[in-house]
């Protein structure tokens, strides 16, 4: 038995949008803390700020565009097959600079990201 497809007005499908958006902008800013924490935890561990510009950036784009964009969940819940996803499809056939370095790279910084301390133990970022 088919299901019949609903028609959606131009205005349910706006405020789909602008519903998506907030969540959106929420999640964000969310995952900005988280970003801003473990910015904080690679430059205790001692790594060079060439290291923690690359591992920071890898991550703020699997988060913000990938999870945000195309689930949408936080950081926090962005682990596991969501990283299956981005790396072993997505990312691959998205981006015009995915290569096996670049494979192997974000696979290191969501190591480091989700692996310790919990992203929600973070240090607060000091100005």
């Amino acid at each position: 038995m088919e299901q019949e497809k609903k028609a959606y007005t131009k205005e349910e499908l706006l405020e789909a949008i602008k519903n998506h958006e907030e969540i959106a902008n929420k999640i964000r800013k969310e995952n900005q803390a988280h970003l801003d924490g473990f910015e904080t935890w690679l430059t205790e561990k001692g790594l060079a700020k060439k290291t923690i510009k690359n591992h920071v950036q890898n991550v703020d784009f699997y988060i913000n565009e990938y999870l945000v964009r195309y689930e949408p969940v936080g950081a926090a819940k962005g682990c596991g097959f969501h990283v299956e996803g981005f790396l072993g499809d997505w990312f691959i056939r998205k981006t015009t600079w995915a290569s096996r370095a670049e494979i192997k790279a974000n696979a290191a910084s969501f190591k480091k990201f989700y692996g310790a301390p919990p992203i929600t133990a973070f240090p607060e970022k000091t100005a």
